[in-house]
């Protein structure tokens, strides 16, 4: 199966969940949207592994240390607006 086929269904799901959050009524609720979340992190993660299996294991390291610096930064940036 293409890459394709599974990475953008992964993608829109992971967006539904975490915009679900906000309507979130119950500690049930929350929890079963951070299991969902989690999920589309973890297949997301190995995308990037698999689709960065045609660089070279320096290019790899530098692609995979950008993308969770960025994840980290856009994670503070809401964290920020939160507490402002």
């Amino acid at each position: 199966m293409p890459a394709r086929f599974i990475f953008g269904p992964c993608v829109v799901a992971f967006g539904l969940s975490a915009a679900l959050v906000a309507v979130c009524g119950g500690c049930s609720g929350l929890m079963t949207l951070r299991f969902l979340l989690r999920c589309g992190e973890g297949i997301l993660t190995m995308g990037i592994l698999y689709l960065g299996q045609w660089y070279r294991l320096q290019e790899l390291a530098l692609r995979y240390g950008q993308y969770r610096k960025n994840c980290q930064q856009f994670a503070r940036l809401i964290i920020a607006g939160i507490m402002y």
